[in-house]
This record gives structure tokens, sequence and C-alpha cells, in this order.
């Protein structure tokens, strides 16, 4: 009886040739902080201040996202994996407001990533893969947090060396069926060091949604978006640098490649240089975007000149020390991130502090960060109630 059992179970592993993993693979993004003004106030996060000068000094808002993933492979090397995240939010795009820049409502669980992708398949060329179900493709920069192009939905979509193309309905703000429905497709071509990829969003009903510019609305949105990633410094030493420019038709600077259509004789573009360097002990970020929007709705042009740059200098294995500085100019814009007339100016920000790591390596988490910000400038664009404000913050940050 026993030889049977066994020889059946023989049977049953050699006819079987797809196997899972022994384990999840579970990664994640945390942060937590506290940011005081010099009278001891609550300072919330501002991600019209963060977009213009950068987020360090003044990320002072709890972040939660995870990832898990199980994975399936053959003795032929085809693979499927299954994907599921989430992101937890506790604050808004101007520290009031129940919603923010991705519909989701403070202090809610956001399902970013819902879906299956398969890979290395007989029939698909090598290197190719295939996904089906709800993702969130996103990349941004990252000195400012700000997302140069993001969509997500429910969709298909299909990846290769030379290529790729995906397909969206909706947006990530979850079910958008009291807002209408909206399709976007999103195609790049891939080369050595250089993408060309374009964006097309397509609205089939009335469509608004609470993070949007009120007016009439178009129904079709266009983005194209050119980047190159070079092995030097700006073009003067050994580094990295990747040179991005953006042109939009229907849709606002800050909505170019994304899955968003505001009005359809808006006109956006953006430039963009995003580098770093090591030299001895510093490590050298800087960034320099510009973008400008022509706004049909509120008939008027406005525009954002950013220049950040942060250095972090190691002191021991375990401490460092990190400035940074930037400076933004801004045309009928404020850090409200309403177009106006009388928005014209210029804002700075100043900080430093020392940070603690278990390697003062740029890659090693976690990392316990204190800063001394001093922010400032025109208060046309500020907003604040003087020509300047000195803040205190504290913050950890972790991935996995």
């Amino acid at each position: 009886m026993k030889k049977r059992l066994l020889l059946a179970s023989l049977l049953i592993c050699a006819t079987t040739s797809v196997f899972a993993d022994d384990s999840f693979q579970w990664h994640g993004y945390y942060r937590a902080g506290l940011g005081m003004a010099d009278d001891l106030s609550n300072i919330n996060k501002n991600s019209n201040e963060v977009h213009s000068l950068g987020r360090y000094g003044l990320e002072y808002d709890d972040f939660v996202a995870a990832s898990l993933s199980k994975r399936w492979t053959d003795a032929k090397g085809q693979w499927s994996q299954y994907n599921f995240s989430y992101n937890v939010f506790d604050y808004s795009e101007d520290g009031t407001n129940a919603v923010n820049t991705y519909g989701t409502k403070v202090n809610t669980l956001d399902s970013t990533d819902n879906y299956v992708e398969m890979g290395g398949l007989t029939f698909l060329p090598k290197d190719s893969s295939m996904w089906v179900g709800k993702r969130r493709i996103a990349s941004g920069i990252n000195l400012l947090d700000e997302d140069y192009k993001k969509f997500n939905g429910r969709g298909i979509g299909y990846s290769s060396k030379n290529f790729d193309i995906n397909f969206f309905k909706e947006l990530e703000a979850g079910d958008m069926g009291e807002y209408g429905d909206i399709f976007t497709l999103d195609g790049t071509l891939k080369f050595k060091n250089a993408n060309i990829e374009g964006t097309f969003t397509k609205l089939t009903e009335d469509f608004s949604i609470p993070y949007v510019d009120s007016g009439e609305k178009g129904d079709t949105s266009l983005s194209v978006l050119a980047e190159y990633k070079s092995s030097n410094f700006l073009g003067f030493t050994k580094g990295n640098t990747t040179y991005r420019a953006q042109f939009g038709k229907g849709v606002t600077a800050d909505k170019l490649n994304m899955a968003v259509i505001t009005d359809e004789k808006d006109i956006a573009y953006r430039f963009t240089a995003d580098s770093s360097i090591m030299i001895k002990n510093w490590i050298v970020n800087t960034v320099v975007n510009y973008e400008s929007s022509k706004d049909d709705s509120a008939n008027i042009t406005y525009s954002t000149l950013s220049v950040v740059g942060r250095g972090t200098k190691k002191l021991t294995d375990n401490i460092s020390m990190i400035y940074e500085a930037a400076l933004t100019n801004k045309s009928n814009v404020d850090f409200e991130g309403t177009p106006s007339g009388n928005a014209d100016g210029t804002a700075y920000k100043l900080v430093a502090g020392p940070a603690v790591q278990l390697d003062t390596m740029p890659w090693v988490r976690p990392i316990i960060r204190t800063t001394v910000t001093l922010i400032g400038g025109d208060k046309e664009v500020t907003n604040l109630d003087d020509t300047s404000e000195l803040r205190l913050g504290a913050q950890f940050e972790t991935y996995f």
C-alpha cells in the first residue's frame, strides 16, 4: 500500500511542471514625522511647497505603502506573479482637505495594485511579459516628491525590450462610476539610453473630481514625454543626469502623462534635469525643473522654475549631515496651487540637520532625520504671514 502511494506521489510530481516559490515577497515604504513652526504650532505637509522647494525639511506627514507578491515558475522558465499593494495617507494637499491628489480620503486604505503578470511564455518574445488587473505605474522626481507620469486603474498591458503598451480604465480614486468613465492608452518606445512615451486619455461621460480645477472640461488629452539618461553630471563630469521634456494638450503641467483631462484648450510643458554625483565623502543631488501651463478656463498662463541642491556628508559610520538649498520663481501661481494674476515672485528654502543610520550610505534604511528649515520669500507666493518662517522637524523613513 505504501509503495503504491509513493509511486502515485512520484507520478504526480513528475507531471506537475509548475511550482510556487516557498515564500511570499513583502516590500514596503514607511515614513512618519512631525513639523513645527518657531512658535511650536503644527505644520502640515503642503505638497505645493514640496513640489517647488523640495521635500527635505518640509515633509511632515505619515505615509504607508506596502506590497505583497507571490511567484510561480516552471521548468521552461515561464513565470507568473500575483501583486497586491496599498497606500495609506494622513494628509491632503493643503493639509486641511479631506481628499488628496489621488482622490483618496485621508486615513483610508487605497489599494493601488491587484494584478497578475506573466512572462517567459513560449508564444511571447524573450524578455517580455503581459499583465491584467488593477495596477499603478508611476515615476517621479525624488527631490521634489512629484510624479511626472502616473496611471492607475483596471487594465491590461504588455512589456518588452523595445516597447511597452498599457490600457487603463478609470482613475486611481477607485470606482469612477460616480464621476464618469475615462480611458487611457499609454505607449513607450525604448532605446539604449532614452525613452519616448505618449499618453492619450479619452472621456466618455461627464467627469468631475475634487482635485481637478472647476470649469468646462474637454473630452481628450494627449501628452508626450522624451527622456534621455546621461552618464555625466550636468555635462561637466562623471555622474548621472536624466533629462526630460514633456508637452501636453488638454492637461495642465502637473498632470502631464497622467490619466487626467482638464480643459481641451489647456497647453502645458515641462523640462527637467535630475542629477547625482559622489565626491569622496559627499553625495550631491540636484534638480532643475521648469513647467508652464496655459489654463484656458482661468484665462491665464502660469509657470514655475525650481532649482534644488542637496549635499550629504558622511561624518561617521552612523551619522551624516544633510544640507539642502532651494530657489523657486513663480509666475501667476502661489503655494496654494491656484492660478492668480497677483502671485508673482520668488521663494527659497535653506535646511540642515543630522541623520542617523546603521551605515551612512544613501540606500541604507531605516534613517532618522532632524531638520532646521528656513523658508521665505515674497508673500504673494509663499502665503506666509511674514517674509520668512523657521521650522523644526523630525522624521523616520524606511523601505525594504
